[in-house]
């Protein structure tokens, strides 16, 4: 899980939150890389801190609904930037997965939750072909194409 979703993390980089979508001035190309470089940051220390796998299926239950929530929080910090109009769409698709993919982290630790130790697995086994990391991949290969690196 942790390796993962380390390439999660590397894939969106980070981001500090501030702008405004639908609002206000678009961010500037370097602007918005860089707050999405700080959400990246963010998911980062998220990771770190969780620490080792886990013993038992409430810890790795409590460690899953760690994740959902700083997913939420990053997905959420995301839909509030307003990037410049040549990656709207990539960005609304990209936070879009950060989104579906809390969502799913959340129902896996639920399981856990209620002893159900194979939700993780069958969670963790289906990471890479899931619908959220799809969106995300598909917002990655948008980014580069319009010459955004948010993998720093």
């Amino acid at each position: 899980l942790a390796l993962a979703l380390g390439l999660l993390v590397a894939a969106c980089g980070g981001g500090d939150g501030g702008g405004s979508a639908g609002g206000g001035d678009r961010l500037s190309k370097d602007d918005y890389i860089t707050k999405v470089t700080a959400v990246g940051e963010d998911m980062s220390a998220t990771l770190e801190g969780l620490g080792e796998t886990p013993s038992d299926p409430e810890a790795g239950a409590e460690q899953f609904a760690a994740l959902s929530e700083a997913l939420k929080g990053a997905a959420d910090e995301l839909a509030a930037l307003n990037p410049p109009e040549e990656v709207q769409a990539a960005h609304d698709t990209f936070s879009e997965g950060i989104s579906m993919l809390a969502d799913e982290i959340s129902k896996a630790g639920e399981g856990m939750m209620g002893g159900d130790i194979s939700a993780a697995l069958t969670f963790v086994s289906g990471l890479a072909s899931s619908d959220a990391m799809a969106k995300i991949q598909e917002a990655a290969e948008e980014f580069e194409k319009a010459g955004y690196d948010i993998s720093n």
